[in-house]
């Protein structure tokens, strides 16, 4: 048996429904093919078009629902807008997340009253901004971030004057690598004792020697690599003793392995140096974004050779 549900708003255009809650209309239907129905969000949108109270029924019908089920919703409209509105402040829901998280921007504080228009604007720095096309509601909600972000709105009463909201950042949450390096050797002749890299804007400076399992996580350290660039970045052993074969990735699909078509650089040497020069160079047809860098360093002795370096295992 297949079959639909379908939502409908009331009638009058006070209320509509939405199954996303970007996209909003009067109906809407919900696929349906048997068996038991999975939970579904309706999202409902309040457009009052006078100070006055509003009220009304959500519409289930169909999916062999034996008569309407209706969920009641109501609403208390404002006056029309007079005078120049206070946006207030931008509230993001949830206030970090990755490539998959679902957001939504709101305001806090501002002028209650109808009328107003709305027009939300993004920004990578929080200082040049941009008007999001379509995204001209009270709230604005989307999926997915790959850096920092930061948005506001300007919300307007026509014939008056507009204010913009006090910005807000999303906060961008790197994934978690797929995999721990692990080491037989530790630091023993294969550490790590500094890496530095100055890139086309900030630099790190990482002079954290290896210390224990040989593994460190130092993700709190950035730079910006520009697309079609090389970089030099200077690695320092914590043993001098030793020739080392190094290598580089970057996690530039976000999914936390280090894939061998992500190296980004790297070298083999068996003569012992008390620092190397490794050209680190960005692809030009890489996305934008925040990624995961891993740097690999092994004692040339043990079979790891650049660029089938394992970014997982070693000895």
């Amino acid at each position: 048996i297949i079959a639909e549900h379908m939502g409908t708003a009331p009638s009058g255009g006070s209320f509509l429904v939405s199954s996303n809650g970007t996209t909003w209309v009067s109906s809407f239907t919900i696929p349906y093919s048997g068996g038991t129905v999975t939970n579904d969000t309706v999202y409902v949108e309040f457009l009052p078009t006078a100070a006055t109270s509003y009220t009304g029924n959500i519409a289930v019908t169909g999916g062999g629902i034996s008569s309407t089920y209706n969920i009641a919703v109501s609403g208390s409209g404002a006056g029309a807008c007079s005078g120049t509105p206070t946006a207030g402040t931008t509230v993001i829901t949830p206030s970090s997340g990755g490539a998959t998280t679902a957001f939504v921007a709101s305001l806090s504080g501002t002028t209650v009253a109808s009328g107003f228009t709305y027009q939300w604007q993004s920004s990578t720095d929080g200082t040049t901004y941009t008007n999001i096309s379509g995204a001209t509601n009270y709230t604005y909600s989307w999926t997915g971030i790959t850096a920092n972000m930061y948005y506001k709105c300007t919300v307007t009463c026509p014939s008056y004057g507009s204010s913009t909201s006090t910005a807000a950042m999303a906060t961008y949450v790197l994934p978690s690598a797929s995999c721990t390096p692990s080491t037989t050797g530790g630091c023993y002749v294969s550490g790590i004792g500094s890496m530095n890299i100055v890139g086309g804007v900030g630099s790190i400076s990482d002079a954290a020697s290896c210390t224990g399992s040989g593994y460190m996580d130092r993700t709190s350290l950035h730079c910006t690599l520009f697309k079609s660039n090389t970089y030099n970045v200077t690695v320092t052993p914590s043993s001098v003793s030793y020739g080392q074969n190094q290598q580089f990735w970057i996690d530039f699909n976000n999914d936390g392995t280090f894939q061998s078509s992500e190296t980004v650089g790297g070298n083999n040497s068996s003569s012992a140096a008390s620092s190397t020069v490794i050209a680190v160079t960005i692809p030009a047809g890489v996305p934008s974004g925040t990624f995961r860098m891993r740097y690999v360093t092994n004692y040339y002795g043990y079979g790891y050779t650049y660029p089938t370096i394992d970014p997982c295992t070693l000895r």
